[in-house]
């Protein structure tokens, strides 16, 4: 369901002003989900709807309104990058070069974008780090390697990366690499070369 724009005017505004700093031409929808989850989904066929769920819209007017501008911007730099579309397709890399290179992939494609939306919303670094805890509560989510073995990274390690970079570079992404594979203990020498190859290959849209 279509998101009431006279009620929902701010976050309406915000999409715009999101939209115009990350250079998307293409109108957004934003939704009601259905379900009871905190997260902000914005996996489509298109890519061009971001579903919002009544927990994250009941933040706005909080003390956690911030939160719910972060995941807003979040989604839609997945938007941007078309990160939804090459989300389906690692399944077919987790059958052709394994698991931990999928799961890489989806890590780096969720921290450029935790590090860029904390950086377009402009938090500060309690924000940052009391937004993650706020968000680690509410989804009770995996911490430490049980989070990075679904490809996600955990809310501490984003809450550290989005302090420290405001923008998402070839040294971040050598950086998380070199963590993401001690903390899935990965010796392959040319693990991360062979990552970063798919990433700015298949994870920059032309």
């Amino acid at each position: 369901m279509k998101l009431n724009e006279e009620k929902y005017e701010i976050i309406y505004r915000k999409t715009e002003e999101f939209k115009q700093k990350l250079g998307i031409p293409k109108e957004i929808k934003l939704v009601l989900y259905s379900d009871s989850d905190y997260p902000l989904d914005g996996n489509n066929p298109r890519g061009t709807t971001v579903e919002l769920t009544q927990g994250i819209l009941d933040l706005l007017g909080t003390e956690n309104e911030h939160v719910l501008f972060f995941m807003l911007a979040h989604e839609l730099i997945h938007v941007k990058y078309k990160d939804t579309s090459f989300k389906r397709a690692t399944w077919v890399i987790m059958s052709e070069c394994g698991n931990d290179k999928a799961n890489a992939l989806i890590c780096l494609m969720e921290m450029r974008a935790n590090v860029l939306a904390s950086s377009l919303v402009g938090l500060s670094e309690s924000e940052i780090r009391d937004g993650q805890a706020f968000l680690q509560r509410v989804n009770n989510t995996s911490e430490g390697k049980a989070s990075f073995v679904k490809g996600y990274p955990d809310r501490q390690f984003i809450a550290d990366y989005c302090v420290r970079f405001k923008d998402f570079t070839e040294v971040i992404v050598d950086e998380i690499l070199m963590d993401f594979k001690k903390i899935m203990n990965v010796n392959t020498t040319d693990f991360s070369e062979k990552v970063k190859t798919i990433f700015f290959k298949k994870c920059y849209p032309k």
